[in-house]
């Protein structure tokens, strides 16, 4: 039989462009159609058929507002936890991570490591404050750029190749978590890796302050927060 390589395969073809419009959503959502078309660099109707394809599928819908844009729908989270088995990250994660923003007041990421060295968001316990930021479902972070993502870096015994980076990294691998200020700089991510019972990282759990209530005096209380919360879901996951 011959080995249909992706060229020459149409449907593999689509279904690639379907997975680099979803994650192209992801990344930047919520997101206009003209803002996809020179991305994908596909005709307008094309991507068109990709979003009605994967709007009927349940995984985008339209986000609210008065211009179309698109968003991650909740199906593909619901699809990472459906079946049956060990009690899953996010139930073992939930009452931690509510506890966390309890204590703290502020935003709590749970996030897992993704394809390309990136780390997708999974859920979230939002602040109450009304100056908060929160990361949409499914959004998608370099992982050498967030805190969360340069924990499990340091859990993994891996570097960046960025001497920068490397610094956080083996600060993260000394203190237990990372401290990282957003690129955007409206925001400090402080993360921790969550481990399997291996040691193995499996996900980073991610407090997320904006600068405006961020003291560097915090610093050591709310990374041992973080850390703590860490352990607490590392402890649940390997006890079952």
């Amino acid at each position: 039989m011959p080995r249909w390589g992706v060229r020459d395969d149409p449907g593999m073809q689509s279904v690639l462009r379907s997975l680099r419009a979803f994650e192209l959503i992801a990344e930047r959502q919520p997101v206009r159609l003209a803002e996809l078309v020179p991305l994908l660099e596909l005709s307008k109707s094309t991507v068109q058929r990709i979003l009605r394809t994967l709007e009927s599928a349940g995984w985008i819908e339209i986000a609210s507002g008065d211009v179309t844009r698109w968003q991650v729908a909740p199906r593909p989270r619901e699809a990472l936890s459906a079946g049956r088995g060990p009690l899953r990250l996010g139930e073992a994660a939930a009452p931690v991570m509510a506890a966390l923003r309890d204590d703290t007041g502020e935003t709590v990421h749970l996030s897992v490591p993704g394809p390309g060295g990136r780390m997708v968001v999974v859920d979230h316990a939002e602040s109450r404050h009304e100056l908060r930021i929160v990361a949409p479902i499914g959004t998608v972070f370099d992982g050498t750029t967030t805190a969360g993502g340069l924990a499990v870096l340091a859990a993994a015994g891996e570097t960046t190749g960025d001497a920068a980076a490397d610094e956080l990294v083996a600060a993260a691998r000394r203190d237990g978590y990372c401290v990282r200020p957003a690129e955007s700089g409206h925001t400090v991510g402080i993360g921790a890796a969550i481990t399997d019972g291996s040691g193995a990282p499996v996900a980073a759990i991610v407090l997320v302050v904006p600068v405006l209530r961020y003291r560097v005096d915090d610093r050591a209380r709310l990374g041992a927060r973080v850390v703590d919360a860490a352990t607490a879901i590392t402890a649940v996951l390997a006890s079952r």
